[in-house]
């Protein structure tokens, strides 16, 4: 290996371990301030932890939260009941995977970009739905691209052409 390579990448491993030092810096430096102004760092750490998940884990994990703590006998108060949405049936939640991975697959997405486990039942769903608009995708393009048909009238008119000659007259090949 030449020696100008081996600096190139060292050079480029320093800077972004320098800038990965100062980033970290920052950080403190914001949480320090955060705290300083009354912030409540932890909480603060769950919200970022809670941005992360999406709808479906934030719901469960409630669920679970609020069900631990009443197994242990902690007072968890029902005003939170109040907004809580009434769980989907599995039809509902399986019939919006499918629709969803219909689309999916007719827009050519591709079959990573499902928003489910691809273990869990709604992905098996979202991906059959996205077989079947792949295949809808495919027919349409097949169709698209299939050379058109002759008309029977255009046919015989084709073959009374080639019978009389025109074609030479005209300068065919």
């Amino acid at each position: 290996m030449q020696d100008d390579v081996v600096l190139h990448h060292l050079a480029r491993i320093l800077e972004a371990q320098r800038v990965k030092d100062a980033a970290a810096k920052e950080y403190a430096a914001s949480r320090k301030l955060a705290k300083g102004d009354g912030v409540d760092l932890k909480t603060l750490d769950a919200v970022v932890r809670l941005m992360a998940l999406d709808s479906f884990e934030l719901t469960e994990g409630y669920n679970d939260l609020v069900r631990y703590a009443r197994l242990f006998n902690v007072p968890v108060y029902g005003q939170l009941d109040l907004f809580a949405v009434p769980e989907d049936t599995d039809e509902e939640i399986f019939g919006r995977a499918y629709a969803s991975g219909l689309q999916g697959g007719k827009t050519g997405k591709d079959q990573s970009v499902c928003p489910h486990g691809f273990e869990t039942p709604a992905g098996q769903k979202w991906l059959e739905g996205w077989h079947d608009g792949q295949a809808v995708l495919m027919s349409a393009i097949k169709a698209f691209s299939a050379p058109a048909k002759l008309e029977k009238s255009d046919k015989y008119a084709e073959d009374d052409l080639e019978e009389s000659g025109a074609d030479d007259m005209m300068g065919a090949e």
